[in-house]
């Protein structure tokens, strides 16, 4: 879910999910990256780590990847995006 303030919530993956290439991710497939590189990252536009657009907590739950964050709506590419 996003609000109008830019913050969300929601699964960046979800475990035992067949992708359309075929690929499944299973649970603990996170546990040493968040570990080692910290839960709290740059919220990127489009994988782009010249663009960063805010920030996003990752949580490793027994259901997946969760996704807890803000685009900064000041920043225009910020703002394109959630339009």
């Amino acid at each position: 879910s996003l609000d109008e303030q830019g913050n969300f919530t929601g699964f960046a993956s979800v475990y035992g999910n067949i992708d359309s290439y075929g690929d499944v991710v299973m649970p603990g497939a996170f546990t040493l990256d968040l570990a080692t590189r910290g839960k709290r990252r740059p919220l990127l536009s489009q994988h782009d780590p010249k663009e960063s657009i805010g920030w996003v907590e990752l949580t490793d739950s027994s259901r997946g990847l969760l996704a807890t964050g803000q685009l900064l709506l000041d920043l225009p590419k910020a703002h394109d995006d959630y339009i």
